[in-house]
């Protein structure tokens, strides 16, 4: 069976509504006051921005090395 290109897109959605009801249960369930909703969504937040800023420094170390493989192509090609 062939993929459509924009089918993981697609699935995307439907996982980050899941999460978003998982979430919102979570919610309901543990929060019974203000500051457990208050304490429940920071700690979502320092979690999140952990994350991006965990995976942005490997995208960033990602992307210099492959510069660095690109750029000693280019020059082997122009040696010759």
């Amino acid at each position: 069976m062939k993929t459509v290109e924009w089918m993981p897109e697609f699935g995307w959605i439907f996982i980050g509504i899941c999460m978003f009801g998982v979430s919102d249960y979570l919610a309901r369930t543990f929060c019974k006051t203000n500051n457990d909703c208050l304490i429940y969504y920071l700690l979502l937040g320092i979690i999140g921005i952990i994350i991006v800023h965990n995976n942005s420094i490997h995208w960033e170390d990602f992307y210099q090395s492959q510069y660095k493989k690109y750029q000693s192509k280019n020059n082997k090609k122009c040696r010759k």
